[in-house]
């Protein structure tokens, strides 16, 4: 383990112990550890499928943010947790339910800082 060539560690900490010392290729020494980064949660999910369907009570719609051939979006809101959601609706016979049920099973896993993540999902009609 390294920052430059000229000094090698065997373990993480004699790095961080030597930088906290000497700068030797840093712009300064190591003053104090950086807060643990925390993977962002979000409350009410759960990996287990039947966990994922979320209550249509749970849900308070507000307005329309747009829509395409397969349905609409709209802004609402997860009253449980008073968080601001985004809610796709599917206009009737665009989509399977297999289908949808399968879209949603992969937007399950996919979890990107820059991909709008699921939450949840609610089978029947709003």
């Amino acid at each position: 383990v390294f920052v430059t060539q000229e000094h090698r560690f065997n373990t993480l900490g004699e790095l961080v112990h030597h930088h906290s010392i000497h700068a030797d290729g840093l712009v300064t020494t190591l003053l104090y550890p950086a807060p643990k980064r925390q993977k962002p949660t979000v409350f009410g999910v759960s990996p287990e499928p039947d966990k994922w369907e979320i209550e249509r009570t749970e849900i308070a719609m507000k307005h329309r943010l747009g829509g395409g051939q397969y349905g609409d979006v709209y802004e609402a809101v997860w009253k449980r947790y008073n968080k601001t959601v985004a809610v796709k609706t599917l206009k009737e016979d665009t989509m399977a339910l297999k289908d949808f049920l399968e879209e949603a099973a992969i937007m399950k896993e996919m979890k990107h800082p820059n991909l709008v993540q699921l939450l949840g999902i609610q089978v029947y009609s709003l």
